[in-house]
């Protein structure tokens, strides 16, 4: 938060139940949990249903409490927006601060679900695209295990046309989708009229005589 106010810029995060607060500046003002400073939510915010979702489903509603507060190891008073599910509840589910403490709750809960897309994609890139994984060594494969599964997620969002899929599917949907026609394909080309075709072929590229040179196809035509 520092580095950003230095600039000139908010900051917008999600906190921790468990961050010392204080409501005040005075030395004698302890500092708690943050989950000791809000008990009675009495504000109200909707929020359109999250991306995973595909947009569909009736906005949410949601009962806030907003307050300044002291972030401890922060010298800056802040603005923090609690969450509950219920008006009857007594803990928020979550707690999102600002260091703009003029920028409405509602605002401040938008950017960090927002956020939230971010944490999606990596889930994806890591589950369902072998994101972090190197398959060989060297500076050029470590860059395309890096690259290609960015490459991957932005044409399937941008280009779903391409890859034959629904646009507004999740990418784990997406891929899968992907994968399974794949996978029914070469099941089909096994089993059927081609397979005669597909096992000369294999011949052909793995013939001793042809050892370490360019496979070709003409012993299978």
């Amino acid at each position: 938060m520092e580095a950003f106010s230095e600039r000139g810029l908010n900051f917008v995060t999600e906190l921790k139940s468990k961050r010392k607060v204080r409501n005040g500046s005075g030395y004698n003002v302890p500092y708690k949990d943050l989950s000791e400073h809000f008990r009675k939510p009495h504000g109200e915010v909707y929020a359109k249903p999250l991306a995973s979702k595909r947009g569909k489903g009736r906005p949410c509603l949601r009962f806030t409490e907003t307050k300044v507060v002291q972030l401890k190891s922060y010298k800056s008073p802040i603005r923090v927006v609690a969450l509950y599910n219920k008006r009857s509840s007594r803990r928020a589910f979550g707690y999102f601060a600002s260091t703009d403490r003029t920028m409405p709750g509602a605002t401040v809960w938008k950017f960090c679900r927002a956020r939230w897309a971010i944490e999606v994609m990596f889930r994806d890139l890591k589950q369902n695209l072998s994101f972090g994984t190197l398959p060989c060594g060297g500076e050029n494969a470590s860059d395309l295990a890096v690259a290609m599964p960015f490459a991957i997620i932005t044409s399937l969002r941008l280009r779903p046309e391409i890859w034959q899929v629904e646009a507004g599917l999740t990418i784990g949907s997406s891929i899968s989708i992907v994968k399974d026609r794949a996978l029914s394909r070469s099941i089909d080309l096994l089993g059927f009229e081609c397979s005669v075709i597909l096992r000369n072929r294999v011949r052909a590229r793995r013939d001793a005589a042809r050892s370490g040179r360019k496979p070709v196809d003409q012993a299978a035509a």
